[in-house]
């Protein structure tokens, strides 16, 4: 088991993505103990690699408005220990930038005036 002797009246612990605080009253310190944890063990999943590919709408030859972007995974997925692939979730970004709801498999590019 490990300790640390904590000197703060406030600690901030982040656990699993929530916030945690906690205020220590009446005390200048506090023990702040946790068992350590097993070794992970196991094999990197094998992940296909993901291709962006457009349907040329107009037929001009180029990327543009009208034309519909959409993410493919030949192979997909597979681990060696069994492990399940969590949902796979999309983005789609313009310099950089989130596109405010475009988060689906595809997108179909439209002109901005």
């Amino acid at each position: 088991m490990k300790s640390k002797r904590v000197s703060r009246t406030m600690l901030g612990l982040l656990i699993s993505g929530v916030l945690l605080s906690m205020l220590i009253t009446g005390s200048a310190s506090a023990a702040v103990t946790s068992s350590p944890t097993l070794t992970v063990k196991g094999r990197a999943p094998v992940v296909a690699q993901s291709t962006i590919v457009s349907d040329n709408a107009n037929g001009n030859g180029l990327l543009d408005a009208g034309d519909t972007l959409s993410v493919s995974t030949v192979g997909g997925f597979s681990d060696a220990d069994g492990d399940a692939a969590t949902p796979e979730t999309y983005q789609w970004q313009a310099d950089g930038v989130d596109i405010s709801g475009a988060t689906s498999q595809t997108y179909g590019i439209v002109l901005v005036t």
